[in-house]
């Protein structure tokens, strides 16, 4: 017979059997978020509110994931919409005026005459002839703004001109004499931006006006009788390149995927994107529910995005240990492909704010190419604040062959700040107030200090501003950085 069992070890067996019988039953189980499981499926509202959030996430990183795409196509827009570009036309505008406050271009400046074509189908028109005459600088890139060949003193001509010739993905045909190739992988569509000098030897704006007016760009299948192309001056009319960062950002995404490759490293984020109303070869015809979703998820990707351009986590961001100047491009390939990733924060974080890249790796022969370096922060490392006067000392004798520039730049728009003063930026070629020394003090802030109004920026209170030291022709000191410029100082 057995034993009676006493009273712990009874207990013992009453708690077995009630955790068993729990285990069997079929009770809810609560997860954090309101979500709950029943015998381990989805209950209530559990699996809407997860595709919900799904959808949300997916949308978040293709926003951040596309910022240089939508830079594109807001370039792409505003040549159509504010100069008049057909569709595939192959015209060039010029700002024959330089660069004015009143236009939005990301980063532009006032010292150079600008120049563009429109993004050009590659698949309908075939191989694609650029000439380029000699002085000139530019580049050619894709719709993600992918560099593929720089031109002039920094491109394989090495500033002396010639033909470039840019060819569709997948393209196996010969490459005639003479060219120099530029072959597009992930685009069918490539555009060719580029500056011309106004210096006196060029004969001044004037003259820069007509050397970019020699360049040539027609297809290879036209090269014994090219048509004439079209030169559209920009003059004082309005341009705005900026492009929308609500709900209609997704939009503009779909616009670009309809028309272009949709490269293999976006494929998963396009499949995600579908039940939003972005689907390659369908409108975009979002439900309420998708605009809903896609709404919250712009806003939360414009924080990301200008969170990732003005104070990014990058270990090198800094140029010089001891100062506030930072890197301008953050990509170590042109085509933001490395081994094992792709450069998604690296490309966020530079092109919310520039348009296009450099197609070389290498930094640049002294005396060639530029050096930018951009701060938002004053010498304490404090935002700069449009509310307060800074002070920049640059050295005498910056070492540069051609010239420096410090344009001011409105941290809303990312272009040149537009006050009643008319007056953006300053440069080596303005007729400034030197100091004894050679050295000039160059002012930023709502009024100018006695005597310094040539010196002097006009800043917008309460607004934030930064701006991109331009270092035109860099020489050796430069690109060895043992020449550092000073930082912005707050005058008390």
């Amino acid at each position: 017979m057995m034993k009676p069992l006493n009273a712990l070890a009874m207990i013992g067996v009453l708690l077995a059997v009630a955790i068993g019988a729990a285990a069997c039953a079929p009770s809810p189980t609560e997860v954090p978020g309101g979500l709950s499981f029943e015998a381990g499926y989805p209950s209530g509202n559990t699996a809407q509110t997860l595709y919900d959030e799904f959808d949300y996430q997916a949308a978040v990183q293709a926003y951040v994931w596309s910022t240089s795409l939508a830079n594109s196509m807001g370039w792409w827009e505003a040549l159509q919409r504010d100069l008049g570009f057909g569709d595939g036309e192959l015209a060039i505008a010029i700002w024959d005026q330089l660069m004015k406050p009143q236009d939005v271009v990301m980063t532009a400046n006032t010292d150079v005459v600008y120049s563009s074509t429109q993004y050009i189908d590659v698949s309908a028109t075939g191989p694609l002839v650029i000439e380029a005459p000699a002085g000139l600088r530019g580049h050619i890139w894709d719709l993600w703004q992918r560099a593929l060949l720089d031109v002039g003193d920094v491109g394989p001509d090495q500033g002396k001109g010639g033909k470039f010739l840019v060819l569709p993905p997948g393209y196996t045909g010969e490459v005639p004499a003479g060219y120099f190739p530029a072959r597009l992988e992930h685009s069918n569509h490539a555009l060719f931006l580029y500056r011309t000098f106004v210096t006196p030897a060029s004969g001044g704006l004037a003259g820069a006006v007509e050397s970019a007016q020699k360049v040539k760009v027609y297809p290879l299948s036209e090269k014994d009788a090219p048509k004439p192309n079209r030169f559209v001056l920009v003059g004082d009319r309005p341009f705005n390149a900026d492009w929308p960062k609500d709900e209609r950002y997704f939009g503009l995404l779909a616009q670009a995927f309809n028309m272009d490759l949709v490269p293999e490293p976006g494929l998963a984020l396009l499949g995600n994107l579908r039940r939003l109303g972005i689907e390659k070869g369908k409108p975009f015809e979002p439900d309420e529910r998708a605009l809903s979703i896609l709404s919250r998820a712009a806003d939360t990707g414009y924080a990301m995005v200008r969170t990732m351009a003005f104070d990014n986590r990058f270990e090198n961001k800094l140029i010089y240990p001891d100062r506030m100047w930072e890197r301008v491009l953050y990509n170590g390939s042109p085509q933001f492909l490395q081994a094992g990733y792709e450069e998604v924060e690296e490309r966020a974080a530079s092109w919310y704010q520039i348009m296009g890249a450099f197609a070389s790796a290498e930094k640049p022969a002294p005396g060639t190419g530029q050096f930018p370096m951009v701060t938002y922060r004053d010498s304490r490392g404090q935002y700069l604040n449009g509310s307060n006067t800074y002070r920049l000392q640059l050295q005498a004798d910056v070492p540069v062959a051609q010239f420096w520039e410090v344009p001011v730049y409105d941290v809303e728009t990312r272009s040149l700040i537009d006050t009643d003063q008319q007056r953006p930026s300053l440069s080596s070629r303005d007729a400034l107030v030197k100091n004894a020394d050679g050295s000039v003090t160059l002012y930023f802030g709502p009024e100018a200090p006695a005597g310094m109004e040539k010196n002097w920026v006009k800043t917008i209170p309460g607004k934030g501003w930064f701006t991109l030291l331009r270092l035109y022709g860099p020489l050796e000191p430069i690109l060895n950085f043992t020449w550092e410029p000073n930082d912005l100082e707050k005058v008390e």
